[in-house]
């Protein structure tokens, strides 16, 4: 059985745990965590907004995919500005082990239609860089398109493209009838 939660702070630990490399990191956070071996207290300082210049509208609503009582996923929504009017989707990851099997593309389109539904708004932004196709290919199929010049980053001696993409409520009605339930 799958479905999604609000995160609690003992999920933190697991789910930095995902992440085994400064690049792996870099890919995850877009730089929102510091360039080390994160720790479970990195992401809870995150999700409290501790450390960061952010006005209290721009407070991270995360989001935990469980399945079959296994903690396997997360992403966090943020306003991109104070009416809300559009969510920026983030910090999108599937435990390793459960790779491969659909559940980022189940959790993309759940956050969609919470989004739109809940949050009410009318777009969800992301960035994703192109080093990242498995995720690439993963917004496409949930219906983002980009929306943008990529911007670069240098990681690790590289420089890496970062796409930015939206999705617009209405612009597939298959994403607005996904319905997100919170246990």
């Amino acid at each position: 059985m799958r479905y999604l939660q609000h995160f609690r702070p003992e999920d933190a630990d697991v789910i930095v745990s995902w992440v085994h490399s400064p690049q792996e990191l870099f890919l995850w956070s877009g730089g929102c965590l510091p360039l080390k071996k994160p720790c479970g207290e990195d992401l809870r300082r995150l999700v409290r907004g501790e450390g960061y210049d952010l006005e209290p509208w721009q407070r991270l609503h995360p989001v935990c995919l469980w399945e079959n009582g296994k903690l396997t996923g997360f992403f966090a929504f943020c306003p991109v500005s104070e009416k809300a009017f559009a969510q920026r989707l983030g910090l999108v990851i599937v435990a390793p082990e459960a790779r491969g099997r659909g559940l980022g593309l189940w959790m993309v389109h759940q956050a969609l239609g919470y989004a739109f539904e809940h949050l009410h708004a009318q777009q969800v932004v992301l960035g994703v860089f192109a080093e990242n196709a498995p995720a690439r290919q993963c917004y496409l199929a949930a219906g983002f398109r980009p929306s943008g010049p990529p911007s670069f980053h240098q990681v690790g001696g590289s420089q890496w493209s970062h796409q930015p993409m939206s999705c617009r409520k209405g612009q597939d009605r298959d994403v607005e009838r996904q319905a997100l339930s919170f246990l």
